[in-house]
C-alpha cells in the first residue's frame, strides 16, 4: 500500500460518530502530519507544504499536548517523490474529514465542555492547515 492509498484509507475510516480522541483519529492525524514531508521532494509547492506542516503540528499538539510526543507512526510510512503531484487532494480530503469529525464532536453533548472546546479549536486549526495546502 503506497502512502496515498494509506491517506485514502484513513479518510474512509473516519465516519460520523468517530471518537475524536480515538486511535483512528490519531492515526489519521499522524498520516496527515507525515504527508508534509513531501515538501522535501516538491519544488514549486514546498512553501505551501511547509506552512501546512506547521499548522498540522499545531493541531496535534493542541489536541493532546501531554501525549502528542508519544504518538507513533512507523518510520517507513512516508510519501515518495512519486506522491508530490497526487498527494495534495487526498490530504485535503483527509484533513477536511478530520475537521468535520472534531467539529461534530464539539457540538455534541459527550465529554466535558472543556474537551469539546479543545475539539472545536483543533477543528479550526485543521481548517487552517487544509487552506495552506498547495
Amino acid at each position: 500500500m503506497n502512502f496515498t492509498d494509506r491517506i485514502n484509507h484513513a479518510h474512509d475510516t473516519l465516519i460520523d460518530g468517530t471518537d475524536p480522541d480515538g486511535l483512528d483519529v490519531r492515526q489519521a492525524l499522524l498520516l496527515a502530519d507525515r504527508a508534509a514531508t513531501v515538501a522535501n521532494y516538491a519544488t514549486d509547492t514546498a512553501a505551501g507544504w511547509d506552512q501546512y506542516a506547521l499548522s498540522i503540528a499545531d493541531a496535534i499538539e493542541h489536541l493532546d499536548a501531554p501525549l502528542a510526543a508519544g504518538w507513533i507512526l512507523a518510520a517507513d510510512i512516508h510519501p515518495t517523490p512519486a506522491d508530490v503531484d497526487r498527494l495534495a487532494e487526498p490530504v485535503q480530503a483527509l484533513v477536511q474529514r478530520l475537521a468535520d469529525v472534531l467539529a461534530a464532536a464539539a457540538t455534541g453533548d459527550t465529554d466535558s465542555p472543556w474537551r469539546r472546546l479543545v475539539w472545536a479549536q483543533v477543528a479550526h486549526r485543521l481548517d487552517d492547515a487544509r487552506k495552506d495546502l498547495p
